[in-house]
Parts: structure tokens; sequence; C-alpha cells
């Protein structure tokens, strides 16, 4: 939990240092998505509501115009994983069910995968 919780707090200096314009970029889609699979891996009870929170940023960035927030297959995979590892199956099926909808309606970078099922 403790590589988990660094991780996310780089992520967090990250954002701040991309809002006091000291970075060019913000976090991409990548970053957001590697700190989701740590905390999977990490076994922590807090990774489930902190997962749901960065796809929450995730989507709220996207919608707000940051094009490289916008959460994939693969972020939605480390969720995924997470909230299975957690026992979680009702709210890991929820999302998976998510994935299917948005990507039905037109989101190409959310398709469920073989990854996604298991």
């Amino acid at each position: 939990a403790e590589a988990a919780q660094r991780a996310d707090d780089i992520l967090t200096h990250m954002e701040e240092l991309y809002e006091a314009n000291v970075l060019d970029e913000p976090p991409q889609v990548v970053h957001y998505t590697i700190v989701c699979s740590t905390w999977a891996k990490s076994g922590s009870r807090k990774g489930p509501q902190r997962c749901a929170e960065i796809l929450s940023l995730m989507r709220r960035k996207f919608k707000e115009g940051r094009e490289n927030s916008k959460p994939n297959t693969r972020t939605y995979n480390a969720v995924l994983d997470c909230l299975s590892r957690s026992m979680l199956a009702d709210r890991a099926e929820q999302l998976l069910y998510h994935m299917l909808s948005i990507s039905r309606k037109g989101d190409r970078e959310a398709i469920p995968d073989s990854f996604s099922f298991d």
C-alpha cells in the first residue's frame, strides 16, 4: 500500500505543478492508469475508492477539454482489477456494463477486451 500511496502522491503533485504552470503538460492517461494499477496490486482497502476517484477525475478533466485525460480500456481494466481483487464484484460488473455502454455509443478507446471479462 505504501508504493501505491507514493505513486498517488506523485500524480497529485504532477497535477499541482501543472495547475501552477510549472509543468507544460498535465498528467496523461498513462499516469493515471499506472496509479490505478498500483492500487490494484497493493491489496489496500483504500484502493477501490481511490481508483473510483481517479476515474472520476479523469472523466471530469476530459470533459473540461483535457484530451489526454480520457480513460481508455487499460484504465478501466486497472480499475476492474482493483475492484475484483477487493471482492467488489457488483461494482466491477457495473463498471464493465458502463464500458460496454460507452463503447456502443462510439467510444472506441474504451472497448472491453479479454482482460475486462476476467
